[in-house]
C-alpha cells in the first residue's frame, strides 16, 4: 500500500489520520506541490493519477484519488474500528458532514483556486482573503449547527465516537488548514478589540487561537496537557524549561472557571514570546496589571533568546 502525499495537504492529513486509526502499514511517497512547478504535474504522476492531485492511494493494482473515497475504501478493507455507522441513515448524515468540508469549504481555499483568482483573474490579495474567509465562515456555520444536532457528547461531530466526519476536525494537534477555525476566532477577537481568543471545550480551557495558555495559581505555573485538542508550540516547552528551578509547574486539565480566580494569566507563542493577559471578557486578571512572575519569566526568556541568537557576521 502506497500513499502519494504532501506534508501540508489537509486532504492528505485526513487519509493519514484514517490510516493511523486503522493501524494500517503504508509507504509514504511525497509529492511536493510547489517545488519546480509542482511534482504532481509531472507526466509520471499524471500517468498514475490523471487528476494530478494528492492524496492518491495505490493498493493491489488500483490507484484511488480523493481523500474521502480513499477513507471509505480503507473502512471497507479494514472494518475495525469503523469510521461510518452501521445504520444507513446515520451513515448518510456522517457522509454529509464530511462532504460539507471536502466539497463546500476546502476547495474554495485550495491553493490552486486562490492562485487563479490572484493570477488570471487579477484579484488583489486582500479581496481574495475576504472572499475565502466569507465562504469558510459560511461552511463552518452550517457544520457547527449539524454538530449541535448530531453530537452525543459535544466531543464528536456525530454520536460519541470518531467517524468520517471527525477525522478532519477533531485533531487540533495537527497543523493544517483544518485549523482555519483558529484563524476565524483570532479575527473575531480582533474585531472585538481583543488580542487573543481563549479556546474552551467541554468546560476545559485548552489554548489560545494562536498561543499556549499558562495560569499562575498560588505560586504554581499551570498549563493544559498535550492531547489531540491542543496544537503545542515550541514556546510551550521553552516556558516550562525556563521555569525549572524557581517556579513550580504543573501540567493538568484546567477548568475555564478558574480563570476568574487565578493570580496571573500568560499566553506564549513563537512570534510574540510570552505576554501577560490582564483582562478576559472585561474582567481583570489579578489586580489588572502584569504580575511579578510574568516579569521574571519575561526576563529569563529574553536572556535565553539573546544567548541562542546567532552572532552577526563582521
Amino acid at each position: 500500500m502506497k500513499l502519494y502525499t504532501y506534508f501540508r495537504s489537509s486532504a492528505a492529513y485526513r487519509v493519514r489520520i484514517a490510516l493511523n486509526i486503522k493501524g494500517l502499514e503504508v509507504e509514504y511517497i511525497p509529492k511536493h506541490l510547489v517545488r519546480e512547478g509542482g511534482e504532481h504535474h509531472l507526466e509520471t504522476y499524471l500517468a498514475l493519477n490523471p487528476q494530478g492531485l494528492v492524496p492518491a492511494l495505490e493498493h493491489e493494482g488500483r490507484v484511488i484519488g480523493q481523500s474521502l473515497a480513499i477513507i471509505e475504501y480503507l473502512d471497507e478493507i479494514q472494518p475495525q474500528p469503523p469510521l461510518l455507522p452501521a445504520d444507513p441513515g446515520e451513515r448518510s448524515i456522517v457522509r454529509s458532514m464530511a462532504l460539507s468540508v471536502a466539497c463546500d469549504i476546502h476547495p474554495l481555499n485550495n491553493l490552486r483556486v486562490l492562485e487563479y483568482l490572484k493570477g488570471p483573474l487579477a484579484q488583489d490579495g486582500e479581496a481574495v482573503s475576504r472572499w475565502y474567509r466569507h465562504w469558510v465562515a459560511e461552511g463552518f456555520r452550517g457544520l457547527e449547527e449539524m454538530a449541535k444536532r448530531s453530537s452525543a457528547d459535544r466531543r464528536h461531530l456525530y454520536g460519541s465516537s470518531v467517524t468520517l466526519a471527525d477525522i478532519r476536525w477533531d485533531r487540533c494537534d495537527i497543523k493544517s488548514i483544518a485549523l482555519l477555525a483558529n484563524v476565524l476566532l483570532r479575527q473575531e477577537a480582533a474585531d472585538r478589540g481583543a488580542h487573543e481568543a481563549l479556546l474552551v471545550r467541554d468546560g476545559l480551557l485548552l489554548e489560545g487561537s494562536s498561543s499556549t495558555v499558562f495560569l499562575c495559581i498560588g505560586g504554581t505555573l499551570v498549563t493544559p496537557p498535550k492531547d489531540q485538542h491542543i496544537l503545542p508550540g515550541t514556546s510551550r516547552d521553552a516556558v516550562l524549561e525556563l521555569a525549572d528551578g524557581w517556579l513550580q509547574t504543573e501540567v493538568c486539565p484546567l477548568e475555564a472557571r478558574v480563570i476568574a480566580n487565578c493570580d496571573e494569566l500568560w499566553i506564549a507563542s513563537a512570534g510574540r514570546g510570552v505576554l501577560p493577559v490582564t483582562q478576559v471578557n472585561d474582567e481583570p486578571i489579578g489586580d489588572g496589571s502584569p504580575g511579578p512572575l510574568w516579569r521574571r519569566m519575561y526576563e529569563r526568556l529574553q536572556a535565553h533568546l539573546d544567548e541562542i541568537a546567532p552572532t552577526p557576521a563582521l
